[in-house]
């Protein structure tokens, strides 16, 4: 039931309640006042008799008080003489007995309303006494029938009854109107907009012209979603605002790599430039020697593609985008390609690279420039990690597992990308830390690489985890899923 129907009946019930009271009050009141006036009129009648009889009224033989009352008794069929002087009625109940026995101790009249049961209707019994002087010397009964009090009051209870069903109904029907213009209409207009409003639309309003307890809660409501729009406007600013932060730290990151390496490239491409130069002048001072020409010209030519080949590659990466492009990788090429780039700072470090490709995780979903930044970051790291040389293995695997804080979930594939080195390893206490913006173990460390893969790795649906060796050594694993679902939605939402 709505609510307006059960203020309807609540009001209702309450006025009934009410009205029932006062109709009870007024209907014992109506029995009170014609009791009263049955009572004053059978006295008055009764001492009327009584004064007659005691003046001993010449109505029959003279002096004959019996004859008196048996006269007036013929007349007035209410009245009933139980005991005068020596006469005593034998006929009377043992009721009327009683109370003329009452009469003669007492010396005062008795009076009270009889309900004999059954067919006998109720009446009004009346004992008053007969005196000589100040002697009682008998009894008179005066009977009035109280049916009529009873019909009245029955009559009066149906009359009371119609006008209450009638006052009430009418009343329920216009509280019942009052309460849906007051109340269910607001509120039914207040649901419909909370519906809306959890559906997402921040605009609906309520038209708050009312200054009571309905306009008050419009005015809530629309402050509520005003508070609402703000905030999803100031979370939308804040979003876009933390994205473009990682945009740019992640662009800064590429950046450091690139300095890296650069540096390293160009210790590289100065090896080919020196032979390029020496086999130049050679060729001006034996151009006379086809032979000699034509092995400095092939030497020329490939030691300038082994420099354009650097080169195109440092562009290559370079040039790629730095927002997320998801589609199916080629993971083992990613890595294997991220291996190839760094191969000049590996061999200057003294480093031995196994790399073994892992088979089922030839394309995963993602976005191959973000992972091979990944890859570089993390093999870029590990050869830094090893200053004297060492070994770098690089593994890629497809494995079942849960993902960290999701035990209850069932199992799912991942492509896991592992780097292993035999450098200094990381402290306990730093692992805690190492993927923290700006945090870095190294004096000229930008303490970005690691915090923008634990991002880039976090936006694919994945995680990382760090491992130290026990001969030595650091473990990174990098896990990825292997179905396009997460992607999917990321790329919907990007």
């Amino acid at each position: 039931m709505k609510i307006g129907p059960r203020i309807a009946l609540a009001t209702s019930l309450l006025i009934a309640l009410t009205l029932t009271g006062y109709g009870v009050l007024t209907l014992r009141a109506r029995r009170v006042e014609l009791e009263s006036d049955l009572e004053r009129q059978t006295v008055e009648h009764a001492r009327t008799i009584a004064a007659a009889l005691e003046a001993e009224t010449p109505l029959g033989p003279a002096g004959d008080v019996l004859y008196v009352a048996r006269q007036l008794e013929a007349r007035q069929r209410a009245l009933h003489v139980v005991e005068l002087d020596d006469f005593v009625d034998p006929a009377s109940p043992p009721d009327t007995r009683a109370r003329a026995q009452e009469v003669r101790e007492l010396g005062v009249a008795v009076q009270g309303f009889v309900r004999p049961g059954g067919r006998e209707a109720p009446y009004f019994a009346l004992a008053f006494p007969v005196r000589r002087e100040t002697t009682v010397v008998g009894v008179l009964e005066l009977r009035r029938d109280a049916s009529y009090i009873d019909r009245a009051l029955r009559d009066g209870a149906l009359r009371l009854s119609a006008t209450l069903f009638g006052l009430v109904a009418g009343l329920a029907v216009a509280v019942a109107l009052i309460a849906r213009a007051a109340v269910t209409r607001p509120l039914s207009r207040m649901l419909q907009e909370i519906s809306e409003v959890a559906k997402g639309d921040l605009t609906r309003t309520v038209f708050a012209a009312r200054d009571d307890e309905a306009g008050q809660l419009a005015a809530r409501f629309n402050a509520m979603t005003s508070s609402l729009r703000e905030a999803r406007e100031e979370a939308r600013h804040g979003v876009e605002a933390r994205l473009g932060l990682e945009e740019r730290l992640r662009l800064s990151e590429k950046l450091a790599t690139i300095g890296q390496v650069s540096a390293e490239i160009a210790h590289e491409v100065g090896t080919p430039l020196s032979v390029i130069g020496g086999r130049a002048r050679a060729l001006e001072r034996k151009a006379g020697d086809p032979e000699e020409v034509a092995r400095n010209a092939q030497i020329i030519a490939v030691q300038a593609s082994r420099i354009s080949k650097i080169i195109e590659r440092l562009l290559d990466f370079a040039r790629r985008r730095v927002g997320p492009t998801p589609r199916q990788v080629d993971l083992n090429r990613v890595v294997r390609e991220a291996v190839e780039f760094l191969e000049h700072q590996i061999e200057r470090s003294a480093v031995s690279v196994d790399f073994a490709s892992g088979g089922g995780v030839a394309q995963i979903p993602g976005d191959a420039d973000a992972i091979q930044q990944v890859c570089l970051n993390l093999i870029m790291n590990a050869v830094q990690a090893m200053p004297r040389g060492g070994h770098l293995e690089v593994a890629t695997t497809l494995v079942t597992r849960r993902k960290e804080g999701l035990e209850a979930a069932a199992p799912t594939p991942y492509a896991c990308l592992e780097v292993s080195d035999t450098g200094v390893g990381i402290a306990a206490e730093e692992r805690a830390r190492i993927f923290e913006p700006f945090y870095s173990t190294k004096e000229d460390g930008s303490g970005l690489g690691l915090a923008v893969s634990h991002g880039i790795v976090k936006d694919h649906d994945g995680w990382i985890e760090v491992e130290a060796k026990r001969e030595g050594g650091t473990t990174f694993r990098v896990f990825l899923p292997a179905t396009g679902e997460s992607l999917s939605a990321q790329a919907e939402t990007g």
